[in-house]
């Protein structure tokens, strides 16, 4: 899967689809949601080490490296692609994005075919005056320990590979896993974090669209 900018409270810890937990069908609700983060609206960045980027020059200009993007209060970066994105409340707090099936036909590396369900997860580390999030760590959801260290993609991504020993409850579907319960997502969220070799913190950078 490439690096859409689909939600940026998920875009930096998604990366390849490979070894992700996903569902035929959303497993969170709005109910789920109650108590849910507000995020800052603003410019957002989580730059990769080493990255050389001027965080108060313009957005436009930044590398690739910086994942920059604008962020409204609910997690998604770009309004114009109909997704429907939530966070459902706990401990991590859990990414849910679905796909229109439109979208996922069209991005023919996306596996299974009509609409997919992604998840992620995230930690809030900082929070401002009013309690909006303004930085917060992101882990992708797993199937099991990935089987090998992950490896980089063209653009940075970490490519994860898939695990041999999938966590109770999901059903290993080619390189991805899907889940039936909301639990299951939980679980894999909860173990998932132990298993990345870095995370990084995605920060709010300044308010505004550039």
């Amino acid at each position: 899967m490439r690096r859409r900018r689909l939600a940026i409270v998920a875009a930096a810890m998604l990366g390849g689809c490979t070894n992700m937990v996903m569902s035929e069908r959303p497993l969170f609700t709005q109910a789920d949601a109650k108590g849910a983060p507000v995020f800052r609206p603003g410019v957002w960045a989580s730059p990769e080490p080493g990255c050389e980027v001027d965080l108060k020059s313009p957005l436009a200009g930044w590398p690739k490296c910086a994942h920059g993007d604008v962020m409204g209060s609910n997690g998604l970066s770009d309004p114009n692609i109909p997704l429907k994105s939530m966070v459902a409340v706990g401990d991590p707090f859990i990414v849910q994005i679905v796909i229109p099936a439109e979208l996922a036909k069209a991005a023919k590396d996306l596996p299974g075919g009509g609409a997919s369900v992604l998840y992620a997860a995230i930690k809030p580390t900082r929070t401002d005056d009013k309690g909006q999030v303004i930085a917060f760590e992101g882990w992708p959801v797993e199937c099991g320990p990935p089987s090998a260290p992950p490896r980089k993609a063209e653009d940075g991504s970490d490519i994860r590979f898939v695990t041999k020993a999938p966590l109770p409850g999901v059903t290993m579907v080619e390189d991805h896993c899907l889940a039936a319960k909301a639990a299951t997502v939980r679980a894999a969220a909860s173990a998932s974090r132990g298993w990345q070799t870095e995370v990084h913190e995605t920060r709010w950078i300044r308010d505004g669209k550039d």
